[in-house]
């Protein structure tokens, strides 16, 4: 069955289409295997981007003919499970089915079933070691069950969903590749894996918006405190050359000129060490309290 309608808003469309217009020889494409820690979305239709951004890489069929659409470095499918999966779902559309479901509900969860659940259990199963989750489902249906992925899904929540119309893929793949960005991204799937077992997808949004807010305003308190003893350095200047120590005085003695030279030397020297130290800073409150959702953070200031 061919088939070209794409009003499915509540699965991404190329995991029904691949399997319902697959051509194996003109669309298999392989990728790198999916390594043991890696972690593999199977992202909602409105989440693709974002998923990026959440997983080390996104489910494609390796027969889907949507890879164009997305940097292939991002996706994933293995060839032996989608095999599987086509033959599995062939007889589904050589009869149309769940096209001619006519209860909008049912035919939804059919959906969701075999193009989406069914997958996803196969990939589980055959890495059992990878992190593997949908990105966006809904919480208690039959691909996100009571008491799963909320932590996932609260760090969703907490992307913002202009992302997908206003990022490009350049620049999701640029921010990918900063080393900071990585060690952030570890850091915050370390704090997820801890809070994996939270009541609910609010909650731990909530608590992660809470902690995104601290975490800018320590950001924010810091730079202000800087300009704050910026200014008062600047004003202080006029005593720098007449303290400055016993080089300078006699720089002075001898030679007006040189002794404020001398003098502007120290007080710049003393203003690099300054300046340094409040780096210091600033990185040791990076990678301090709330540092676990830094990665959210820096996410955000991409559409700003």
């Amino acid at each position: 069955m061919n088939v070209e309608n794409n009003s499915l808003n509540f699965i991404f469309w190329p995991y029904v289409s691949s399997y319902t217009n697959f051509h194996p020889v003109k669309h298999l494409v392989d990728r790198p295997p999916l390594l043991p820690n890696e972690r593999l979305a199977f992202p909602h239709p409105d989440s693709i981007k974002r998923a990026t951004l959440l997983a080390d890489r996104i489910y494609f069929p390796c027969y889907s003919s949507h890879l164009d659409d997305i940097p292939v470095d991002l996706t994933y499918g293995d060839r032996r499970i989608d095999q599987l999966t086509a033959k599995e779902t062939s007889t589904y559309a050589e009869v149309g089915w769940p096209f001619k479901i006519k209860d909008p509900k049912k035919k939804e969860e059919e959906f969701l079933r075999i193009f989406l659940k069914g997958p996803i259990s196969a990939y589980r199963n055959t890495f059992p070691k990878a992190s593997i989750f949908p990105i966006n489902y809904e919480v208690g249906s039959s691909v996100v069950p009571c008491g799963k992925s909320h932590a996932i899904q609260g760090a969703l929540n907490n992307i913002p969903t202009v992302i997908e119309q206003e990022l490009q893929w350049e620049q999701i793949l640029e921010f990918r590749k900063d080393s900071e960005a990585k060690r952030k991204y570890r850091d915050l799937h370390l704090w997820l894996e801890i809070k994996k077992d939270v009541t609910s997808p609010l909650h731990v949004t909530d608590l992660i918006s809470q902690k995104i807010e601290d975490y800018q305003w320590a950001i924010k308190k810091h730079g202000l405190k800087t300009k704050i003893e910026a200014i008062s350095s600047m004003l202080s200047l006029g005593s720098v050359i007449p303290t400055a120590g016993g080089f300078t005085a006699k720089a002075i003695e001898m030679n007006p000129f040189w002794g404020a030279i001398a003098g502007g030397i120290l007080a710049v020297g003393g203003a690099t060490v300054w300046i340094a130290k409040r780096s210091l800073e600033l990185e040791d409150l990076k990678r301090g309290q709330h540092s676990e959702i830094a990665y959210l953070y820096d996410i955000k200031k991409l559409v700003r």
